[in-house]
């Protein structure tokens, strides 16, 4: 059964990553709620699910993850000609898209012919636009748009002493806006929000709908857009794996060939560990012994030598000779989980064997005071107790 873990677990899990537990949704079940935390690294806070906060494998701070990924040497994956010939041509194919539709917008090269242009429309999005550039300065907004810096770890554009900013096309890219400087202003996070809210409900064109779905999940579902979605996500996928590229590319991700997750990890497994029972942990990280009855074989886990049940299981399956049913059950049932609870559930002695072997033999940790690990009931040499009239199935 899971542990319920209460607010104190948190506190102490978030002073271990140097972190300060601030609040907590649900204080009586903090487990189901959201979590608030400032990082005594960063001074930064953030809000995250519980879930995810206990589950994650750093310190589940946002900004130094982003800080760490930035000082991470960039990869090195050559792409191959007919690559970069793709990249290529999609790339002038957008150029050209975007030129038909920024034919409309070749009269205006400056802020007053935007703003005309604005006046002209004289709808809910526009007159939101002149509001806000007027609350910027006019025309001073644009060309103070160059004086923000730029934030190394989120990107977001941030004037001295000012809340956190982000550039915002006046007219959108997907419609044939420029990134000229005339076509840039500083709005924050919300207005940024609200000024792409209005022109979806003023044109409701795809790249509002889709910044909308990127930035908040409140927006009512729109079956045509989110089909258009769906299209563009999938051909965007089905070309990465034509071309080998994202996360399909050699070296970056399982997809692709990468072999991290079967590299030994001391964090990862320490995640791992943390969520077994002791019974299981020990076997795993102690050592173990097994042996099968019907065929006498007996194995040996070393410390560490397997650090996942999945691992054991599939030890044990080739430990027994081809053809036999016991190892049949172990390689093909469909579901391995129901496998692994199985062995699971002999080394919690919650039942005798499992698919043939019983364990003879469990390590402890050498400040636990045990003996020699030998399971009660259960002798080293046979695998089952013969004072036990009850025969082992299964």
């Amino acid at each position: 059964m899971t542990k319920q873990l209460t607010i104190e677990n948190f506190k102490e899990l978030a002073n271990s990553r140097n972190h300060t537990l601030i609040s907590s949704t649900n204080p009586n079940n903090p487990r189901s709620g959201s979590l608030t935390i400032r990082c005594n690294t960063c001074n930064n806070e953030f809000t995250t699910t519980a879930h995810s906060y206990k589950n994650a494998r750093q310190t589940g701070c946002p900004t130094c993850k982003a800080l760490k990924a930035r000082q991470q040497p960039p990869r090195n994956t050559v792409l191959t000609p007919e690559q970069l010939a793709f990249n290529a041509e999609r790339r002038a194919q957008l150029r050209f898209e975007r030129s038909l539709k920024a034919k409309q917008y070749e009269n205006i090269s400056s802020t007053s012919e935007l703003k005309q242009y604005l006046s002209s429309m004289n709808d809910e999005y526009s007159i939101f636009m002149l509001q806000k550039l007027e609350e910027a300065g006019g025309a001073k907004a644009n060309s103070s748009f160059s004086d923000v810096s730029v934030d190394e770890v989120t990107g977001s554009l941030n004037a001295p002493g000012e809340q956190e900013y982000q550039k915002h096309h006046i007219i959108p890219r997907h419609a044939g806006g420029p990134d000229s400087k005339w076509n840039l202003i500083k709005l924050t996070r919300e207005d940024h929000i609200k000024a792409h809210a209005i022109r979806y409900s003023t044109y409701g064109e795809f790249g509002d709908y889709n910044f909308l779905k990127t930035a908040q999940n409140d927006l009512p579902l729109n079956d045509e857009l989110e089909n258009i979605r769906r299209q563009n996500a999938k051909r965007a996928d089905q070309t990465r794996l034509k071309h080998g590229l994202g996360i399909y590319a050699d070296g970056v991700s399982s997809k692709g060939g990468r072999a991290s997750a079967a590299t030994p990890s001391v964090q990862r497994d320490l995640s791992h560990g943390a969520r077994m029972q002791p019974p299981v942990y020990n076997a795993l990280y102690f050592g173990s012994k097994w042996f099968h009855k019907q065929t006498s074989t007996h194995v040996e886990f070393k410390p560490r030598q397997v650090v996942m049940m999945s691992q054991l299981k599939d030890c044990l399956a080739e430990a027994l000779p081809k053809g036999n049913p016991n190892r049949e059950q172990l390689e093909n049932t469909p579901n391995a989980v129901n496998v692994t609870s199985g062995l699971s559930k002999v080394l919690k002695k919650e039942r005798k064997s499992a698919y043939g072997w019983v364990v003879t033999w469990v390590g402890e940790p050498p400040t636990s005071g045990a003996t020699d690990g030998t399971i009660p009931g259960v002798t080293p040499d046979t695998g089952y107790d013969s004072a036990d009239s009850e025969e082992i199935l299964d």
